[in-house]
């Protein structure tokens, strides 16, 4: 019995050994989750750049003309300003479009845009003859003053009329007359074949006594060389860039007609740019073109003795026959006065103004 006891204290003692080592052991960590692996996240294709609107503007002068240059970094400046959305192309040289072409292809929208002699569309909308009556303006500065009002007067035509706004304008100083024969007097202008481009150079022409004959710029010098015509009216400038000194020796500043140019948009286009971008236009534009309208004021006199070391006679019209000249031209003055209205009684006013502070210097 004794010995069954201490048989049964040792088991008991192994038992509760056991049962201690086992809770002190350990718990086995359980097996770790698997990780799911990541959907890769798709790259987004990148979204390709608007086309740029072009804006294409078309311009006779040559490249090399300082219309041209003035007209190209106007256009340069835009562009840095229109971030891509907008890109103004320029074309000189009737490069897209002929010069008498022009205002009608910015009216149809056929090209965006055009820096063009306003006085050669006449025939399109007479009223913009308001501003190059004969014999308006006694000088240069007062045809460059006058540019900020004929500005005004003359969007309202082209908005209201030709589907198109003016942004901005210049003087490029007066169609004076290169002949192959000098002409001092009224009685000098019987028989003279003579070139222009504008209805208001025609009737001084023809009213003075000699025959106009209408003959884009670019085919002056051809014309004249031939005999096709004896003289041209032409501003000094574009005198010298078409060499028209070469073919014809006699030249005659009276300031006849004054000149107004300047860039027109197309006005659908125009409604569709961005405020910010047209502000941007309008700015660049007139920075340029109002340079250039100083400029013009110095070639003028610049220009003509130019002409002179040339080989060309320049024979400066004295007051006394610069009033036969436009007291012959009266009557025509009158009636186109009356015949145009308001546009051209405005710049009547704004002339004799201007006059008065700038008067006829010869």
């Amino acid at each position: 019995m004794k010995r069954s006891s201490v048989i049964f204290s040792v088991s008991l003692i192994t038992l509760l050994l056991l049962s201690l080592i086992i809770s002190c052991a350990e718990p086995e960590a359980p097996a770790p989750t698997p990780t799911p692996t990541p959907t890769p996240t798709p790259t987004p294709t990148p979204e390709e750049p608007a086309e740029a609107v072009i804006l294409r503007l078309t311009m006779p002068q040559p490249p090399m003309d300082p219309v041209a240059a003035k007209t190209i970094e106007a256009a340069e400046r835009f562009n840095a300003r229109a971030g891509g959305a907008y890109k103004m192309e320029v074309y000189p040289g009737e490069q897209i479009c002929k010069f008498l072409e022009s205002v009608d292809a910015v009216r149809t929208g056929a090209i965006e845009m055009a820096n063009v002699g306003w006085g050669g569309f006449v025939g399109t909308l007479p009223a913009l003859a308001a501003a190059e009556i004969p014999f308006l303006y006694d000088g240069v500065r007062a045809n460059a003053a006058a540019q900020d009002d004929i500005l005004e007067i003359y969007d309202k035509l082209f908005q209201d009329n030709l589907n198109q706004k003016a942004l901005g304008n210049f003087t490029i100083s007066a169609m004076e007359l290169i002949s192959t024969k000098p002409v001092k007097t009224l009685a000098d202008w019987k028989g003279l074949l003579a070139q222009s481009d504008t209805v208001q150079g025609m009737a001084v022409i023809d009213i003075l006594g000699g025959s106009g004959v209408v003959i884009p710029f670019p085919e002056i010098y051809s014309a004249m060389e031939k005999g096709v015509v004896d003289a041209a009216m032409l501003a000094p400038t574009f005198v010298i860039i078409g060499k028209i000194q070469e073919v014809a020796k006699y030249f005659t500043p009276c300031y006849a007609l004054g000149s107004t140019h300047g860039a027109l948009i197309n006005l659908d286009v125009w409604n569709k740019m961005p405020k910010n971008l047209q502000d941007a236009l309008t700015e660049e534009i007139q920075k340029s073109f109002g340079e250039l309208n100083q400029m013009f004021i110095g070639m003028y006199e610049g220009d003509m003795k130019a002409l002179a070391d040339m080989g060309v006679e320049v024979y400066y019209l004295p007051k006394a026959e610069r009033d036969k000249w436009k007291e012959a031209l009266g009557p025509y003055i009158e009636e186109k006065t009356a015949e145009l209205g308001e546009p051209a009684l405005k710049m009547k006013q704004i002339a004799d103004e201007l006059n008065a502070k700038y008067p006829y210097p010869y």
